[in-house]
């Protein structure tokens, strides 16, 4: 399956979607990549090296869809923004809702991708939720937070569940942060509170 993912991103590596991301340059203090593109090329390292030689290698694929495409929608929402402690920067606000839909428009507008890897309508929309949800670490509500994790095993079970978690991981290791340890850390320390959201 592998060998198959990687055949098929080489061509989505031509299309519009993947040039707008080549285009598009975060310089932030979360991300000092040179583009959203290579830090989708990181996640993928780290999906190569870390999690697909230890998943099924369904659950491994929806990981690694899930990374290419969860921030195709940051060229479309970027804006420019100025502050007195930051100056003039970017910001991407909504970019996880906006990079849900174009992985749905590409997979319901590509028939022959979705019979390539034998996806169906509630695999696409599930892989949509994920995305949608790549960035959940300000949810501090505890009835929304146990509702956002009985939703994952209501749509998916534990295979869904472990390959957005698996997102996270991919998308928290595959970049280049200012005080990435720090960052890290926190990251770490959320999780381990995730674990002890029952449903």
């Amino acid at each position: 399956m592998t060998n198959e993912f990687n055949a098929w991103l080489a061509g989505f590596k031509t299309t519009d979607l993947w040039a707008a991301m080549a285009r598009t340059v975060e310089d932030s203090p979360w991300h000092r990549e040179a583009n959203v593109g290579v830090h989708t090329e990181m996640l993928l390292d780290v999906w190569r090296t870390t999690i697909q030689p230890t998943r099924p290698p369904r659950q491994a694929l929806f990981t690694a869809i899930a990374c290419t495409f969860h921030d195709t929608g940051k060229p479309p929402a970027e804006i420019h923004k100025f502050s007195e402690a930051r100056g003039n920067y970017r910001a991407y606000h909504g970019h996880e809702q906006v990079s849900a839909r174009l992985w749905t428009d590409y997979a319901l507008s590509n028939p022959e991708f979705m019979a390539r890897f034998s996806l169906s309508l509630a695999d696409v929309s599930n892989l949509a939720f994920a995305i949608e949800h790549h960035v959940p670490f300000d949810m501090k509500d505890a009835q929304k937070r146990r509702a956002l994790k009985a939703t994952f095993f209501d749509r998916g079970g534990k295979e869904l569940h472990q390959s957005w978690l698996d997102l996270l991981y991919c998308d928290q290791y595959g970049r280049t942060s200012d005080d990435q340890e720090v960052k890290l850390a926190r990251v770490h320390d959320w999780l381990r509170d995730w674990e002890n959201v029952y449903v």
